[in-house]
């Protein structure tokens, strides 16, 4: 708008001139900001993506130690029976000849005490004497067999701490990276905000 009643349009023409740079001057804002915040939002997105597979490997890699050392605590549990299984057989199958040799004498000291019961029923004496004798003769031909020495078992069990289990793990860490400055325009206010966790 002109204040002079004759003028030569040299006001209006720098007023368009000056709209027409101001145009320019904040289109090229608005493009620049525009193009901040997409690069901000795809830098977002990627951040977010990695963090989400970060997430996925972490998770892969701890369930597979885990499996691991299951896998070597079930391989030791079972070294440790069967160890203690064929430790049992070896015994019991190394026994049963010293098992059968007592059931054979105690059968034989059965016969001896039944005979030796039944032995006052005779009436000659001298029936009653070699009967006697012929005990006799038997109880002394067995020789009396000792107990075999057992072996015995003993489990030493190892105190372990949940925390030493633990231990076996490794550390979860969460690293913040360098801190990023983004503006951000909004309808009433123009602020600043610093995001420490990208």
């Amino acid at each position: 708008m002109c204040i002079v009643k004759k003028h030569k349009k040299h006001i209006t023409s720098d007023i368009n001139e000056s709209v027409k740079q101001l145009q320019v001057e904040v289109k090229q804002k608005i493009d620049l900001k525009i193009k901040n915040l997409k690069q901000h939002q795809e830098h977002i997105e990627h951040v977010k993506g990695k963090f989400k597979t970060d997430i996925k490997e972490a998770v892969r890699v701890i369930t597979e130690v885990g499996n691991q050392i299951k896998q070597w605590i079930d391989k030791k549990v079972q070294a440790l029976v069967t160890l203690l299984e064929e430790k049992e057989t070896a015994n019991l199958k190394a026994l049963q000849p010293i098992i059968t040799g007592f059931q054979n004498d105690f059968e034989q000291f059965r016969y001896c005490q039944t005979a030796f019961t039944e032995s006052p029923k005779f009436a000659d004496v001298t029936k009653l004497l070699t009967k006697l004798k012929h005990i006799k003769s038997e109880v002394d031909g067995t020789c009396e067999n000792q107990s075999p020495v057992m072996p015995t078992i003993k489990y030493i069990k190892r105190n372990v701490s949940e925390r030493e289990i633990i231990n076996l793990f490794g550390d979860v860490s969460f690293k913040e990276q360098s801190s990023k400055t983004m503006t951000y325009t909004n309808a009433q206010n123009v602020g600043t905000v610093v995001d420490n966790r990208m």
